[in-house]
């Protein structure tokens, strides 16, 4: 990624409200907030969003694009009683501390497993447990539904699950091989295996849910991915399924 030293930036009338808060974020975390990387990478995070949401700032900061979805990296604030939360790591703060993207996408890595680990979860016991707690059970066929949940234990940054290698790889022993992914929020995937369920049906699916029930600060994707887990390849279920010959032209 070419890096620059100055934000590109548009006129605060030309950006809706979320982008305007993104631009605002960045410019707020100076360099000497965070001047010693050790300081910052205990507290780095990966937070994967829609690429359309922070298109007006990438050339500005490090990240990684698959399709339509875009990791960045924050600096969890929250511990310092900071208000706001968390900030973006800008090209500028990442100069200062003299590191490529390559270990800041390392570190933030680290940093979450060991504060935001990746769960996986099956579906019927997240169902179970809701049900359970409104005092609602569900059918028994309803807990055995083939989809599994990608998320952190509080949801915070749970779709950058997919970011991170060794569990793509381990959800993919757990669930059998190969599978899709929908985007159901920033906060988690839903897996399940190929062949599983209908891909068509899955598309539908993932529409509505972002029509009907997503939050539009949480939305993340329509797009349904796949992970091939011979190939380590996390991609659109469209590329997976060209490359694958699985999809006619």
């Amino acid at each position: 990624m070419e890096r620059t030293e100055t934000m590109r930036v548009a006129a605060p009338g030309d950006l809706p409200d979320e982008k305007r808060d993104i631009l605002k974020r960045i410019e707020e975390l100076k360099p000497e907030t965070f001047s010693r990387y050790e300081d910052a990478r205990q507290r780095l995070l990966m937070q994967t969003g829609p690429a359309k949401m922070y298109e007006i700032i990438a050339d500005g900061i490090p990240h990684k694009i698959i399709g339509d979805i875009m990791l960045i990296y924050r600096i969890d604030l929250r511990d310092d009683g900071i208000e706001g939360g968390s900030v973006i790591v800008a090209n500028e703060l990442m100069e200062e501390w003299g590191i490529t993207q390559e270990q800041l996408h390392a570190d933030a890595k680290a940093a979450q497993m060991a504060r935001k680990p990746p769960l996986l979860l099956r579906m019927g016991d997240v169902i179970r447990e809701l049900s359970e707690e409104v005092g609602e059970p569900e059918s028994e066929d309803t807990y055995e539904i083939p989809l599994w949940v990608a998320s952190t234990m509080d949801g915070r940054c749970g779709a950058a699950a997919i970011w991170n290698e060794e569990f793509l790889d381990r959800a993919a022993g757990t669930i059998g091989g190969n599978f899709y992914a929908i985007p159901a929020s920033m906060c988690e995937f839903i897996f399940f295996e190929d062949d599983s369920i209908d891909i068509d049906w899955a598309k539908m699916a993932v529409l509505k849910a972002n029509a009907e029930v997503v939050l539009p600060r949480e939305y993340l994707s329509s797009t349904i991915y796949h992970y091939d887990r011979e190939a380590k390849l996390f991609e659109t279920a469209e590329d997976y399924e060209r490359r694958t010959g699985r999809r006619e032209e």
